[in-house]
């Protein structure tokens, strides 16, 4: 099979839709099928045995990160129909993935559209609540001229049902085991951070821009386990909120960006994890911490509705109580016997769900989309 992957981001830029997009394209060539990929921007022009044809873009790297395609669609068309795919895969279409989906629509070439970003909540929490309504259209627009839709929770799938869009699956997110497992959990870096025996270090991991809410987690300082050991609060990630949240969180261990092993080994080096987005459509570091024998506190939206089972794996608390959030965190790290627990629970629920299982499940998708597309075509002709 022959996919073209159009992505709205791509590396340099490191972020859930870049890790995605790269997973799913090294793994679909593994599979034997021929992956190319459309991303904005300047970068690398292969990757991982992958080509990358990039579209010049002017580049916003403010707190959204955007990248704004500066060629018209009849180039867009070009670039696609050189390759002769069998099916268009559509990364978080909202730009160039907006332009890919008009080619897609006016040459009959099968689309699956991945929605991956709420949009319209990030401008809500901007303060550009105006522009939502319009948002939305355009996302409604996006998703409901293309062949199928896969949404990555079901907090997210009702979302799109809500709008009114059709043609809707739900497909998650793998995880790199061998990236993230309990055997790079590595007691010099705990040291580092200041941790050793009696110390339980908490985590957060990710971009640190304000839509992640991290500095909800000022909540947890001086926060002590009743066994009588302290906490070690550790940021894992960079981003435009890292000099603010510095001062917020003074008492916190900051890493700045890591990948590869060493963010492997940060995962796993940790007790437990917090995740305070609450915009998460699905929140792929709750499994990579899960992967990690590391059980999860989250907030009860979104995405880690699906991920986290309270009372198995993690717990989930109220959206916006740091009350609820301080006191799911005391819960578990009053129990060592519990994170324990959860994170075997975790680790059991994340070994499934391989980004090559995954890889193999959205080939389905693509052939379902392929034989709606044909089926579609045969109607119109005989209309």
């Amino acid at each position: 099979m022959r996919v073209l992957i159009a992505t709205e981001s791509f590396l340099p830029r490191s972020n859930g839709v870049t890790n995605s997009v790269l997973k799913v394209g090294t793994n679909l060539k593994n599979l034997g099928n021929e992956v190319q990929i459309l991303a904005p921007g300047k970068g690398p022009f292969e990757i991982q045995g992958l080509n990358v044809d990039r579209v010049p873009s002017i580049a916003v790297d403010s707190l959204a990160q955007v990248d704004f395609p500066t060629i018209r669609v009849k180039e867009i068309a070009n670039r696609i129909n050189r390759f002769k795919p069998d099916v268009l895969h559509l990364a978080s279409p909202f730009l160039l993935g907006d332009q890919a989906r008009r080619v897609a629509k006016q040459y009959q070439i099968p689309s699956v559209a991945i929605f991956q970003t709420d949009v319209a909540g990030f401008v809500n929490h901007y303060g550009l609540s105006r522009i939502s309504t319009l948002v939305e259209r355009r996302i409604k627009k996006i998703h409901s001229t293309v062949d199928l839709n896969l949404a990555p929770s079901t907090h997210s799938k009702s979302y799109l049902e809500n709008l009114g869009i059709e043609n809707i699956k739900i497909w998650g997110r793998g995880v790199d085991t061998g990236q993230f497992n309990i055997s790079y959990r590595n007691e010099a870096l705990r040291q580092s951070w200041g941790a050793n025996e009696n110390t339980i270090v908490v985590g957060f991991a990710g971009r640190l821009a304000p839509e992640k809410c991290v500095e909800n987690l000022r909540i947890l300082h001086n926060l002590e386990s009743k066994t009588g050991k302290k906490v070690q609060l550790v940021i894992i990630g960079d981003g435009p909120s890292r000099e603010r949240l510095a001062t917020h969180l003074p008492y916190a261990r900051f890493t700045g960006h890591l990948s590869g092993e060493q963010l492997g080994q940060a995962m796993a080096s940790l007790d437990v994890l917090v995740s305070t987005g609450e915009k998460e459509t699905f929140c792929q570091v709750i499994q990579e911490a899960m992967a990690c024998q590391v059980p999860v506190v989250a907030p009860a939206t979104g995405g880690p509705l699906d991920l986290v089972e309270p009372g198995c794996n993690g717990y989930l608390y109220q959206p916006g109580s740091l009350d609820d959030l301080r006191n799911a965190v005391q819960t578990l790290i009053d129990n060592p016997q519990q994170i324990l627990e959860f994170g075997q629970n975790g680790e059991s629920m994340a070994r499934n769900r391989t980004w090559l299982s995954l890889t193999q499940s959205i080939v389905g998708h693509y052939e379902t989309a392929i034989a709606s597309s044909q089926a579609n075509s045969s109607i119109t002709v005989a209309a």
